[in-house]
């Protein structure tokens, strides 16, 4: 079992990265697809990893329209990479 590094306690959560945003400006959450699944398994894979990612932005992106009175957005998209990894990545945007 490998142990995660410490957490820079520095570092602004998610949440506070969205509610700190100016309109105009984005903030993502990227979750990279499992590198050992087949590539042919990709397809099946995406569409639940989209909604996980999609989902876990939700929370922030509400405490921030109640905390604003802000509008913000949310796409999801995916993309692969030069050296083989594939990424699902959600960008959050205020838009008014």
């Amino acid at each position: 079992m490998t142990q995660k590094p410490p957490m820079d306690e520095d570092a602004p959560s998610f949440n506070a990265l969205v509610l700190g945003l100016d309109v105009g400006d984005c903030v993502s959450k990227v979750r990279k697809i499992d590198s050992s699944a087949p590539l042919s398994s990709i397809p099946e894979l995406l569409p639940g990893v989209r909604q996980q990612v999609r989902s876990a932005c939700a929370p922030a992106i509400a405490r921030a329209k109640l905390q604003t009175g802000g509008a913000y957005s949310v796409e999801v998209g995916d993309t692969p990479m030069p050296g083989g990894n594939y990424y699902v990545v959600a960008v959050v945007t205020r838009n008014q």
